[in-house]
């Protein structure tokens, strides 16, 4: 895994998500102080903090299913091709570290979005 710093980790992911910035369908946001990232749309949020020592993800969906079995259809639902595909280049470029934090945080949908992450991979 690449162990870049928070602000690295911000660079690779404002790059990676320069379309979708571009047409105000993300935001990313920073903050050096509290050590956290975010990348905003209008249906998701994703949260990073801990780089690069304890990486840490996990996925908030404004429309969260009450019933777990609904998580694969939600997070289907909130993002396009286009953005998980621009999100798995962010995990290829950490070298993995992206899915890693997502699968550290133990939740349901983040896990679902680190599933569908290594399904958007290029095949080697």
């Amino acid at each position: 895994m690449v162990r870049e710093n928070l602000a690295g980790v911000a660079t690779i992911v404002e790059e990676s998500l320069a379309a979708l910035i571009a047409a105000d369908a993300v935001e990313v946001a920073l903050d050096a102080a509290t050590g956290e990232l975010e990348a905003i749309a209008e249906d998701w949020t994703l949260h990073l903090e801990g780089w690069p020592d304890r990486p840490l993800a996990w996925l908030a969906l404004d429309d969260e299913p009450d019933d777990t079995a609904q998580i694969p259809i939600a997070v289907v639902a909130a993002f396009d091709a286009a953005t998980l595909a621009a999100l798995a280049a962010v995990d290829e470029r950490l070298g993995g570290a992206l899915v890693a934090a997502l699968r550290a945080a133990h939740d349901p949908l983040s896990d679902e979005l680190a599933d569908a992450l290594e399904a958007a991979r290029p095949s080697p």
